[in-house]
């Protein structure tokens, strides 16, 4: 009898460090595969982030002996937001985010005015409206706190990743960004040359990597040239080369890149995540690689 209750305790105890062994393998595994992931290992050349509020402030890091620059926005200052909204004072975005419960709009919104890809963005989940026509023109750094504690579309492992690399900057460490304003005196209001701004900062916002993998782009889309020609522009921005707008009806399915075997690269994995596409192998013709719109034409429609 007791030998019996001797093995059973012992059955137990292999049982019980089998589960403890296989939940800190899993635990350790996906710690290993979230750091492989994190800013730690896959920071991109130049790193834009965006810091929304009554003061937002378009922040872009470089990782390497280049300039930082900064840009502060105005809550009045109205502006694109994609997704077929037409123009919102910027202070208004917030309330847009929390009414259709999409915070990807501000990503999306400062994105397209700044022609670059903004990888991180930090907001409050209140509907709170801004506004004001100035902001103070004091370079600051970005605030560690709010990348520690407010929402965001990144995980604790880049923001500590951020806050490490800020830790030891002050605003001096950052080259202050200029932008056009229009004013219609008719409604009051204050709007964003988004072109104009396109042309003054050609060359300063860019990817490297993406420039030296010189990949070829046909965008193709269905019905809003005008959703093409902007996307075009905010991949222009980053370096990435557009040879070709071309108009394709066809029904709508998810956002797809299509390339052929020889020609993965970095350009092709980094819109895959930005855009949420599927990358799928195919004809490309003469180009490197084919971004069909479908389902993102409408999320990225510009009014």
């Amino acid at each position: 009898m007791k030998a019996r209750k001797h093995l059973g305790n012992r059955t137990q105890l292999i049982i019980y460090a089998s589960v403890i062994v296989f939940i800190v393998g899993y635990l350790l595994f996906k710690g290993i595969q979230s750091f492989r992931a994190s800013y730690f290992v896959s920071a991109p050349e130049r790193l834009n982030i965006v810091q929304y509020g009554s003061r937002t402030a378009f922040y872009s890091l470089t990782s390497t002996s280049g300039r930082s620059y900064v840009m502060y926005l105005p809550p009045d200052l109205k502006m694109s937001v994609p997704g077929g909204y037409g123009e919102y004072r910027l202070g208004s975005v917030g309330k847009l985010v929390h009414l259709y419960k999409d915070p990807s709009l501000i990503q999306k919104t400062l994105s397209v005015a700044s022609s670059s890809f903004v990888h991180a963005y930090f907001y409050t989940s209140s509907d709170e409206v801004f506004y004001g026509t100035e902001v103070a023109a004091e370079k600051t750094r970005p605030s560690i706190r709010t990348i520690m504690f407010a929402d965001s579309n990144i995980g604790y492992l880049d923001r500590l990743y951020l806050a490490l690399k800020l830790i030891r900057q002050s605003g001096e460490d950052y080259t202050l960004l200029s932008y056009n304003e229009e004013v219609n005196k008719i409604y009051n209001e204050i709007l964003f040359e988004d072109e104009a701004f396109e042309q003054n900062t050609i060359g300063l916002l860019y990817q490297k990597p993406y420039r030296l993998e010189q990949q070829n782009i046909q965008l193709q889309y269905a019905d809003s040239y005008k959703t093409a020609v902007k996307l075009s522009a905010l991949l222009e921005g980053n370096g990435i080369r557009v040879n070709d707008l071309a108009e394709k009806r066809q029904p709508v399915q998810r956002c797809q890149l299509i390339h052929d075997q020889q020609h993965d690269s970095q350009t092709l994995r980094d819109m895959a995540v930005f855009f949420d596409c599927d990358v799928k192998e195919g004809d490309t013709d003469i180009y490197d690689i084919l971004f069909v719109l479908g389902e993102a034409e409408q999320a990225w429609e510009i009014r």
